[in-house]
């Protein structure tokens, strides 16, 4: 990795981290019952992404090295 490009790791490390925490620090309230339409569709996308290795957002971090 070059140089300047390591802004670039971690900032794509700590948005992965945030995901994860996101997640984890919500499971317990959102998988209740009476989650509502909306949480439970942003929790099941999460899951996803965590467990396919998805990026939280839409960025290539590769253009920045």
């Amino acid at each position: 990795m070059k140089k300047g490009s390591s802004w670039a790791k971690k900032s794509y490390e700590f948005l992965r981290l945030r995901m994860v925490s996101k997640y984890v620090l919500h499971y317990q309230e959102w998988t209740s019952n009476n989650m509502s339409a909306k949480r439970k569709l942003a929790f099941k996308e999460w899951k996803y992404k965590i467990e396919n290795e998805i990026p939280y957002i839409d960025v290539d971090f590769s253009a920045f090295r």
